[in-house]
């Protein structure tokens, strides 16, 4: 499941679970090391990705440099 609750059709963001995952978040983010940094598994509902991934495909060649491994 995605940390944030995220409508995949109109990537709209229920505010409730967001301010209820930044307060899972909190404690976390200021405890990292050297400085406060948040790092999230499964930030993005997997059906979001899916629809990205397939819009990068309709790009012009020049513009799919990224597509490699990082």
């Amino acid at each position: 499941m995605s940390v944030l609750s995220l409508n995949a059709d109109t990537l709209q963001l229920d505010a409730e679970s967001a301010k209820i995952a930044g307060k899972n978040a909190a404690e976390s983010y200021r405890s990292k090391q050297p400085y406060p940094y948040g790092g999230f598994d499964d930030f993005l509902p997997a059906e979001v990705l899916d629809r990205v991934l397939a819009e990068l495909q309709t790009l012009p060649e020049a513009e799919t440099s990224f597509n490699r491994p990082q």
